[in-house]
């Protein structure tokens, strides 16, 4: 799949006095332009990976709109581009309000997990699998939350089951960042809140 490609200097013209929010490995991953774009770098694996033949900017995209079709808030993409000088393909979407579950929660706001537990209810009973489900890709704003970073969601036409739902949630669980906040909110608490929803 091929994207329009761009080269260094539409690159520098895309990224100009743009803040970099996030690296990997020394190279920028997410970035915040002035006029309030973000430029997400997905970097290809290689030449035989899998993401070769169905690219992560593509399945970025089409996650996102199956999810707004469900009426779960998500990035609107808006272009993607592809720079083959850092061999990775560019999304580019509003940036999404908010703050992310992990940062609320560390600043004591234990609410807001509850709630995100009833969220990540409403989505595995809409059959929304999120592979990369972190408090940190959860961002909730005036008590609506959003999806980020969903280029491994997995939508599927009935509830998930009760072994793909304890999947996703271990996910979560096995996060570093995010045990310790579980642990002191009840992990036991979270799960039934999701269960229950």
């Amino acid at each position: 799949m091929g994207f329009p490609k761009i080269d260094q200097q539409q690159y520098t013209q895309l990224t100009h006095k743009a803040t970099v929010l996030a690296t990997h490995r020394g190279r920028p991953t997410i970035m915040l332009t002035p006029d309030e774009k973000i430029i997400k770098h997905i970097y290809r694996r290689g030449l035989w990976s899998s993401s070769t033949i169905w690219p992560y900017a593509a399945r970025f995209q089409k996650a996102a709109k199956k999810l707004m079709q469900l009426n779960i808030n998500a990035p609107k993409v808006e272009a993607i581009y592809h720079y083959s000088s850092l061999h990775c393909d560019l999304i580019m979407y509003p940036f999404v309000k908010g703050q992310s579950v992990h940062q609320s929660t560390k600043n004591g706001d234990f609410l807001v997990l509850k709630k995100a537990a009833e969220f990540i209810g409403k989505l595995h009973s809409l059959g929304v699998y999120f592979h990369d489900l972190h408090l940190g890709n959860l961002i909730h704003h005036n008590n609506e939350f959003s999806l980020v970073d969903v280029s491994t969601v997995k939508i599927y036409r009935h509830p998930l089951s009760e072994k793909l739902r304890i999947k996703n949630l271990n996910h979560l669980y096995n996060k570093a960042e995010d045990r310790p906040l579980l642990k002191k909110y009840g992990w036991d608490k979270f799960f039934e809140e999701v269960k229950n929803h």
